[in-house]
């Protein structure tokens, strides 16, 4: 199975449906049971996850498709976002028709946009990659930055929230936070979160100076 395309290792074509993939699996990983073949068995769990989601698979085949011209135009543009912000825009942009389904030209498109001041445009970007990545605690907390910046304080607090339930120690989540509560008039809350970032690691250092300031 060693360079096997995902439809090769399960034997099924380009067109195959959602149920085709199932049975397919089915019928190959009675031929290869886990305890005998685990590498085989690896590899046709990750062809069944990956082909039977919609979104997986549409960015299994653009990668394959157009792959190698995605990741030069993301590069491009990563190296160019912080002197000319329009360049990247543009680059990722054709990217992102490229390959509609893969996540790292949008990650970078939605960085780029904020950049930019494009703030709502940017927000649309961050929602599609966490319909992908929901548990991402670092995209809800940026969405929640541009929720923020879009002055919608309610849907930025919900935003931020959520990055704080995945993890409760995201420090650059807690700031923020601590800016919406005090933008809400809350001194309690801010003066709790903030005690909260500057007690993560147990130690004052140049990470909690923000925190400090605040």
């Amino acid at each position: 199975m060693e360079g096997e395309s995902l439809y090769d290792i399960l034997g099924v074509s380009r067109r195959a449906e959602a149920e085709d993939i199932h049975k397919a699996y089915y019928r190959m990983v009675r031929r290869y049971r886990p305890h005998e073949h685990p590498e085989i068995f690896r590899k046709l769990n990750e062809a069944r996850e990956t082909l039977a989601d919609h979104r997986r698979r549409g960015a299994y085949d653009q990668e394959r498709a157009t792959g190698a011209q995605v990741r030069a135009l993301a590069d491009q543009a990563a190296l160019c976002a912080d002197k000319d912000p329009q360049k990247a825009l543009s680059l990722l942009k054709n990217a992102v028709a490229l390959a509609p389904d893969m996540s790292r030209p949008r990650v970078l498109l939605a960085h780029t946009l904020m950049r930019l001041r494009e703030y709502e445009l940017a927000e649309r970007q961050y929602r599609w990659l966490l319909r992908e990545s929901p548990t991402d605690e670092t995209l809800h907390c940026r969405l929640a930055r541009c929720l923020w910046l879009l002055e919608r304080d309610q849907d930025a607090l919900a935003a931020v929230r959520r990055a704080l339930e995945l993890n409760p120690a995201f420090h650059e989540a807690l700031l923020l936070q601590a800016c919406l509560h005090r933008q809400s008039g809350a001194p309690e809350e801010v003066a709790a979160t903030l005690e909260q970032a500057i007690a993560n690691d147990g130690v004052e250092d140049f990470a909690d100076f923000p925190a400090l300031l605040q």
